[in-house]
């Protein structure tokens, strides 16, 4: 399968140039505050040797091996462009995400004048230009672009990681078990009805309180809070769900019934795909306050459905096939078929939505964070770099958009590409 996929890498300019291009951007967001910083990677100054970019910003002391005072540096205010240096190392880019109007130079042209701020007008050197230009606030755009791919590729992957997870759970669940073969006696039946409104009451009734706290707070705190409240709902049905069990085993209720597992779960697709998703993210985001794991969370929980019918319809596939037939003989239970037979060999459909779904995700979020309803106002993305207006300023435009664009385009090349590969008839 190695040597299958680089081939194909060698033989596809396009997968081969898409692929690089996810790399390039992947690295670019790991290597950010190197790549983007406004303060030197290494400085001499006044004798004393510094690692500004390294340093957290909370230091403003420095100390020799003894513990002596050797210097005084304010590392939030010191204007590290103008001082006089025995020997520096710039990043690649001498500019922050947060360094805002040092220059005065707002919404500077890529390729107009820009000049050092004071009377004489001196123009920047070539080290120190914006290269794409400042936005609104003076901040360089470069730099944004450079520490906005950290959000953007985050929430891509992070979100399509939940969608997949639940995705392939569900789907697989609905197709091995369908309607008939997941079986639970009576009175485990009869105690889960119970067992279900105990657990709402306890896990979201007595905790609403809770919930629009962090709900108030942020959208990461309701998240986890949300967590913890599904955590104890399912710990409570377990509960019941053993008390069933003991009465069974003591022979009261024994009786088997059928579990509708497959038209549940397919009922849940049906109802989630008929609703608008982007203008259900908008509602719901415009709800709560930003944070970036309520961003990742919502597009996880709308986008799994699509995973899900694929898995569900592999799962189905198999359940036919003469090795798993086989293995039922044998006597191996539920979850060894499901999680090291079933599952595994249904998995390839799902490389394909994947590799769609980061770029859906990717788009999600930047619709979000170009409405300001998505990350906070304090971090950067590709998304909340377009501006409102976009003929006072092309580069504003053009820039993050080049970025979103060609970022969605790598991903469904190699989405398409990796679809013709897995498919048998080629």
């Amino acid at each position: 399968m190695v040597s299958a996929l680089r081939r194909m890498l060698r033989r596809d300019p396009f997968v081969l140039a898409a692929s690089g291009f996810l790399l390039l951007i992947i690295l670019t967001a790991l290597l950010a505050d190197i790549l983007a910083n406004e303060r030197p990677l290494y400085c001499r100054y006044q004798g004393q040797s510094y690692f500004p970019a390294f340093t957290p910003e909370k230091i403003d002391t420095l100390y020799d091996a003894r513990g002596k005072l050797v210097e005084v540096l304010n590392f939030q205010q010191l204007p590290w462009k103008q001082l006089e240096y025995e020997q520096v190392i710039w990043p690649p880019v001498p500019y922050g995400p947060e360094e805002a109007d040092e220059l005065r130079l707002v919404k500077a042209s890529p390729l107009g004048p820009q000049y050092w701020p004071g009377a004489e007008r001196r123009p920047l050197p070539f080290r120190f230009r914006h290269h794409l230009g400042t936005d609104e606030q003076g901040k360089d755009l470069l730099a944004l672009l450079i520490h906005g791919s950290r959000v953007s590729m985050s929430v891509g992957l992070l979100a399509v990681g939940l969608a997949a997870l639940l995705g392939i759970l569900l789907g697989a669940a609905a197709g091995f078990f369908g309607d008939y073969r997941l079986r639970i006696s009576r009175s485990s039946l009869l105690l889960l009805i119970p067992g279900s409104l105990l657990g709402y009451f306890y896990a979201f009734v007595v905790r609403q309180y809770v919930l629009k706290q962090a709900a108030a707070l942020s959208g990461t705190a309701f998240v986890g809070e949300l967590l913890l409240s599904l955590g104890l709902f399912a710990c409570i049905l377990a509960v019941f769900g053993g008390l069933g069990w003991l009465l069974a085993r003591a022979g009261i209720g024994r009786r088997l019934v059928s579990l509708p597992v497959d038209t549940f779960i397919s009922r849940i697709i049906e109802l989630l795909q008929s609703l608008p998703t982007l203008l259900l993210l908008l509602i719901i985001a415009a709800i709560f306050k930003p944070g970036i794991g309520l961003v990742v969370g919502l597009i996880g929980l709308l986008g799994w459905t699509g995973i899900a019918r694929f898995v569900r319809a592999e799962v189905l596939r198999i359940m036919g096939l003469e090795y798993l037939e086989a293995a039922r003989a044998l006597g191996f239970p539920n979850r060894t078929l499901l999680f090291r037979h079933v599952i595994p060999n249904a998995l390839t459909p799902v490389w394909i939505i994947i590799a769609f779904g980061i770029g859906d995700a990717i788009m999600a979020e930047a619709a979000l964070s170009f409405l300001n309803i998505g990350i906070p106002h304090e971090m950067v993305s590709w998304g909340k770099l377009l501006p409102k207006t976009p003929l006072e300023a092309w580069w504003l435009t053009l820039f993050p958009g080049l970025a979103i664009f060609l970022t969605v385009l790598a991903t469904n090349i190699l989405g398409e590409r990796l679809r013709d590969w897995l498919d048998p008839r080629h």
